[in-house]
C-alpha cells in the first residue's frame, strides 16, 4: 500500500508517513503507535512558527487519512486515522495561533503607524476630524489614535479657537507646552 503516492512532502516526512504502511498492512497497532509517535514529535515540533510547514504537513495527513479511510478494513487502520486527524488538529491549533500572533503584529504595526501620523498632524490644534481628514483615515481611527496619545500624555486636550465648541480640540503636549 503506497499511502503517499503522488505527494510532496519533503524526505524526513515522506519517510516518516512511509514508514506506516508496514504496520498497517501486517496489523501491528504496537509498531503503528510508535511511528505516529514519531510523526506526531516531527510534525508538531517543527510547525510552530512556519505556516507553509503546516499547511503542509496538514495535506498530507489528509491525503493519508483518505485513503485509509477509503480501504479501512482493519482496526489498526481505525487507530491510525484517529492519531492522524488529532496531529491534524493540534497543527490546526497552532496554525490559528501563528495567524493570530502575525494579525496582532501587523494591526499594531499599523496602529504605531497611525499614531505617529496623527501626533505629526496635531502641530497644531485640531479636532478628530481634521485629523482624519488631513490624514486621510476613518474619523474613528483618528479618534483611537487621540486617546492613545492621550493616555501617553504626548497629546493634551486645548481649549477651541475662538467660539467653536463642536468638539474637543487637541495639540501635542510638547507644542502646547512652548506656546504657553
Amino acid at each position: 500500500m503506497d499511502l503517499l503516492e503522488g505527494t510532496r512532502t519533503d524526505p524526513s516526512a515522506r519517510e516518516l508517513l512511509g514508514r506506516l504502511a508496514g504496520p498497517i498492512e501486517h496489523g501491528d497497532r504496537d509498531a503503528a503507535r510508535l511511528v505516529l509517535d514519531d510523526i506526531e514529535a516531527v510534525a508538531l515540533d517543527g510547525a510552530h512558527d512556519d505556516e507553509a510547514t503546516i499547511v503542509a504537513w496538514r495535506d498530507e495527513l489528509d491525503l493519508v487519512v483518505r485513503r485509509l479511510a477509503a480501504a479501512d478494513t482493519d482496526p489498526v487502520a481505525g487507530y491510525v486515522i484517529g492519531r492522524m486527524e488529532g496531529i491534524d488538529h493540534e497543527l490546526g491549533r497552532q496554525e490559528t495561533r501563528l495567524l493570530g500572533r502575525r494579525a496582532a503584529d501587523r494591526d499594531k504595526r499599523e496602529r504605531t503607524g497611525l499614531r505617529a501620523r496623527v501626533l505629526a498632524a496635531l502641530a497644531e490644534p485640531a479636532r478628530p476630524a481634521m485629523i482624519a481628514e488631513r490624514i486621510g483615515c476613518d474619523p474613528s481611527q483618528a479618534s483611537r489614535a487621540i486617546r492613545e496619545l492621550v493616555a501617553t500624555e504626548q497629546v493634551i486636550t486645548v481649549p477651541a479657537p475662538g467660539d467653536d465648541r463642536r468638539a474637543r480640540w487637541y495639540q501635542r503636549a510638547d507644542v502646547a507646552a512652548d506656546a504657553a
